[in-house]
């Protein structure tokens, strides 16, 4: 799950000349991370020439007119600034999350971008659910900005250097120590951040566990709501919620 300072991904020639990609200082691989929900197969599809591909918990399936399937286990993804690595034999394939895509032939639009490498063929196209652009843009106005933490998974955070901020699909976090970062994007109502980097510095007191909680709870589809205080609320999946208040520059109130 692709479970929002600004990186710049690496492009796909540095990733072939390398032969892998470089986790972060501290980041930690993620074995059962997805670039999208786990529970559904994470779709992508090219033109020009047509293909599709296909990512569940346990396979990957690429697909191109008149060729064979190509069928591998799914890898561990490699966190990479920007995105994640799928490599396998004779097939490496790149998820940027966040990086809106169009499909060429309609109007629609992915939430990812993804290029793929299979037998020394390149290949780019669109991932994800696609998704409402004019939504997608209003919503993402809507959070851009920097919010104080209020509460954390119902603990009650009375700290300044708290804060989350959200800038033109970038996410940034801390809760006073350490600072993570990433992308985030939007599949219906629900945001999702992607693959999310920190720095590793020990911190004092409550603040390494509260880092652990944040980490986990921006790893999961998050609902977001503001309430009559002009609050955002952004709950997970089993009903816990993260509770921010507007600093500067204030957002909107959600309609």
């Amino acid at each position: 799950m692709l479970s929002r300072p600004i990186l710049i991904a690496a492009s796909l020639t540095a990733l072939l000349a390398t032969g892998c990609a470089t986790t972060p200082t501290g980041a930690a691989q993620t074995p059962d991370a997805m670039p999208a929900d786990p529970i559904e197969p994470y779709h992508a599809l090219g033109t020009e020439p047509f293909w599709s591909l296909t990512m569940d918990r346990d396979t990957i399936r690429f697909e191109r007119p008149e060729r064979e399937p190509v069928v591998r286990d799914r890898p561990a993804p490699m966190i990479a600034p920007g995105g994640e690595v799928f490599r396998t034999r004779g097939l490496m394939i790149i998820v940027y999350s966040g990086r809106t895509c169009s499909d060429g032939m309609s109007d629609r639009t992915y939430p990812d971008t993804v290029r793929i490498m299979a037998e020394r063929v390149r290949y780019q196209g669109c991932g994800g659910a696609p998704v409402d652009a004019e939504a997608a843009a209003d919503s993402s106005a809507i959070l851009d900005g920097e919010w104080g933490i209020v509460s954390l998974a119902g603990e009650a955070i009375d700290d300044d250097r708290a804060t989350i901020r959200f800038q033109e699909g970038r996410i940034s976090a801390t809760v006073g120590c350490n600072r993570m970062a990433g992308s985030f994007r939007f599949a219906g109502e629900q945001l999702i951040a992607g693959p999310m980097m920190s720095t590793k510095m020990a911190c004092p007191g409550p603040l390494m566990p509260r880092e652990a909680k944040l980490a986990e709870m921006l790893g999961q589809p998050l609902a977001h709501t503001t309430n009559t205080a002009e609050q955002l609320i952004l709950t997970a999946p089993d009903g816990r919620t993260i509770v921010l208040r507007p600093v500067a520059p204030a957002p909107r109130p959600m309609r």
